[in-house]
């Protein structure tokens, strides 16, 4: 019996998950080609896309550069300290 995708899931390592949703990101393979090959359903490579995506938005977010310039603490000088 033929089982589908869906009905026999696969375990993929971190670093799987992360070039299938790079690959597909970029364009250099089509979805359901990335899924046959990985043994995955569709909706999972949508899934990783996505989440790569929200990664990638999050580390050219100009609130990254904002973070450095805060001020962590101040230390208040008195005459008195002095």
């Amino acid at each position: 019996m033929n089982q589908s995708v869906c009905a026999a899931p696969t375990k993929l390592a971190t670093n799987e998950r992360k070039m299938m949703a790079v690959r597909a990101l970029a364009g250099a393979e089509p979805v359901s080609a990335l899924a046959a090959r990985h043994g995955v359903s569709r909706p999972l490579v949508y899934r990783q896309m996505h989440k790569a995506d929200v990664a990638l938005d999050d580390l050219s977010s100009t609130e990254q550069a904002d973070d450095q310039s805060k001020v962590l603490f101040s230390l208040p000088v008195t005459k008195r300290w002095l």
